[in-house]
């Protein structure tokens, strides 16, 4: 049999996607938490010295409150770690951190000014990972969750810090475009 009589024979059909087993997606449950921990101490480095170095008006207790519901969820997830046989986290938990670490950040952000502060464009950060190691839909639902988070970040926040006895009032359209920027990566 020559070359152009084996190319002409019938090739078997690909198996069926559906049949094929699904394969498990999500992050090691260790490296969620080894992110957040870095989040955890970057806010609290950042809170800390805008308040006792830069002497800027923030809520420190309120912040610090903030950042401790981040270290009690990584406690949680270290704790879970301990208990499960396998340490990829399923893409529904997978899910659920990353959920909490857009509000957990959107709350911290609304009480340190805001679309104004420039440590908003962090939000993106849960969703690029998610886009990384989730199936298409869950990432899209967290996109959605931080596009939601942004635009309550449009309509609502403290204003952001600054020296004491002065203000700094950026442009609306300064936060149209850091809301853009944010919202639709």
């Amino acid at each position: 049999m020559n070359q152009s009589q084996a190319d002409l024979s019938p090739q078997p059909d690909p198996p069926d996607a559906a049949a094929l087993p699904r394969l498990v997606r999500g992050l090691e449950l260790r490296t969620l938490i080894v992110l957040r921990w870095l989040a955890v101490a970057g806010q609290t480095v950042a809170v800390l010295t805008a308040s006792l170095v830069l002497d800027l008006g923030l809520p420190i207790g309120a912040c610090l409150v903030v950042i401790l519901a981040s270290a009690l969820m990584n406690m949680t997830a270290m704790a879970r770690l301990q208990t499960i046989e396998g340490r990829r986290s399923a893409g529904r938990e997978t899910t659920v951190q990353l959920g909490f670490d857009i509000v957990q950040l959107t709350v911290l952000l609304g009480l340190t000014g805001g679309l104004e502060n420039p440590f908003c464009l962090l939000l993106v950060a849960p969703v690029t990972v998610a886009a990384a190691a989730l199936p298409a839909r869950k990432a899209m639902m967290l996109g959605g969750l931080a596009l939601l988070c942004t635009m309550a970040l449009f309509v609502w926040s403290m204003p952001l810090p600054w020296s004491e006895g002065t203000t700094l009032s950026l442009p609306p359209l300064y936060k149209v475009g850091m809301g853009l920027a944010v919202g639709w990566w």
